[in-house]
């Protein structure tokens, strides 16, 4: 009901928007500055230890902001305020350079973090960040780890509305982040709750059906290993066909024909070894860490066409399992510690082998169980799927908007966001 609510109001405000007048080209209201014309631009300091707190207490009120998109970069409070709010900061270094976010509220800042301030009151400082995300090319300035220098910034052009178009803008959109947030947190409230299932019917399942006898069995003892998969190479002389790879097992908990479309082709005795039939268990054998190795997704129906790459670990099951269940049955914890135990590596690169896949041990209870846990856990999956459907098409539409105000093609009346 709460989502109807949220699109309605949606709908409202895209009705106010209108069409740029065409005798108002773009350059008549649209001003171009670079950004050193417009913003202080500073440049965050080394940790000031001494008033820093990893915790907000009373005293350390003041967020403290480095260069991450982590959090939105937040890395702990001082107990003293070293930038005014309607700031915004922007990763001057590493991973994310270049994005910015609008600060409301006084702050510090660290390890080079860009923090611009308007001069004159040029920009909405929530304005400007959207324009820096959505509209600027950040390059970077480094062979080694991105990097953005201030000096470099400040020659970076930008085109502005009014300073009453700006906040109008950012307010309607900002109905589209509160969306986005919303939809957002209740994923993570649903993801939460799946954890819980998963660790109450999958991980700790005395717990959760005392009376029922489950069987402990080594992957060897109930299915076939295999490995040996096809390389991604296309000759003309082999079989043309499609591959499941690496990533379509670590992405995914169930596998449809519709996902693959990796061409190759293969040998015509290689590609009937490696074929791929409803309710084969792929796993993920290899990563460079120890922690995220082990993953796996179930084939969710016949595929003619279709080999596993060399990159996965094929697992052929004998023994009765329902097809959803196993999607789940190799997920517990216990199974992710073995797989760890089972890994060898040299710290770059840790790999389980065949022989290693066959001595990982499960717990599965009986059939008619194994259906009644795979039900609850794919509704639960399906809520969180369908969520994250609405968040992408909130994320659509906002991108399309900006897309058209940012360009002018679009305007909006400044009363059009108090609606």
């Amino acid at each position: 009901m709460k989502e109807k609510k949220t699109e309605t109001h949606i709908l409202k405000l895209l009705f106010e928007l209108y069409k740029g007048d065409s005798s108002v080209t773009a350059k008549n209201y649209l001003n171009q500055y670079t950004i050193k014309d417009i913003a202080n631009i500073s440049v965050g300091r080394d940790l000031v230890e001494s008033a820093f707190s990893k915790k907000k207490t009373a005293t350390h009120k003041y967020p403290v902001y480095s260069n991450s998109v982590e959090n939105k970069g937040l890395y702990g409070f001082y107990d003293f305020e070293e930038y005014p709010g309607s700031s915004l900061t922007i990763v001057g270094r590493g991973v994310g350079l270049g994005t910015a976010f609008p600060r409301k509220e006084s702050f510090g800042a660290i390890g080079r973090l860009l923090v611009l301030s308007p001069k004159n009151n040029k920009f909405d400082v929530r304005y400007l960040a959207e324009y820096i995300n959505n509209k600027l090319v950040i390059f970077n300035e480094s062979g080694g780890i991105p990097q953005l220098p201030g000096e470099s910034l400040a020659k970076y052009k930008v085109e502005l509305p009014s300073l009453p178009e700006q906040k109008a803008i950012v307010d309607l959109l900002a109905t589209w982040d509160e969306a986005i947030e919303k939809t957002e947190r209740l994923i993570q409230a649903k993801e939460k709750r799946f954890k819980w299932l998963m660790r109450k019917l999958i991980s700790e399942p005395q717990n959760a059906q005392k009376g029922v006898k489950w069987k402990r069995a080594k992957l060897g003892e109930i299915g076939e290993i295999s490995s040996a998969g096809v390389d991604k190479t296309i000759n003309e002389k082999e079989v043309p066909v499609r591959l499941v790879n690496y990533l379509d097992v670590y992405r995914r908990n169930f596998i449809y024909s519709s996902d693959l479309n990796h061409q190759v082709t293969a040998p015509k005795e290689k590609a009937k070894k490696c074929s791929v039939r409803q309710g084969d268990v792929f796993f993920t054998p290899s990563s460079e860490t120890r922690h995220d190795i082990g993953h796996s997704a179930v084939v969710m129906e016949d595929m003619p066409d279709v080999v596993y790459s060399y990159h996965i670990v094929r697992l052929r099951l004998h023994e009765s399992f329902d097809l959803r269940y196993r999607a789940y049955a190799f997920k517990s914890e216990d199974f992710f510690r073995q797989a760890q135990k089972a890994a060898d590596g040299s710290g770059q690169r840790y790999v389980i082998s065949q022989s290693g896949f066959r001595k990982i041990e499960i717990l599965f209870p009986p059939f008619e169980i194994q259906q009644q846990i795979s039900d609850i856990l794919f509704t639960a999956q399906q809520e969180i799927d369908l969520l994250k459907q609405v968040v992408e098409k909130y994320k659509v539409q906002k991108r399309g908007l900006m897309q058209k105000m940012l360009t002018g093609e679009w305007r909006i009346k400044p009363e059009t966001s108090k609606l």
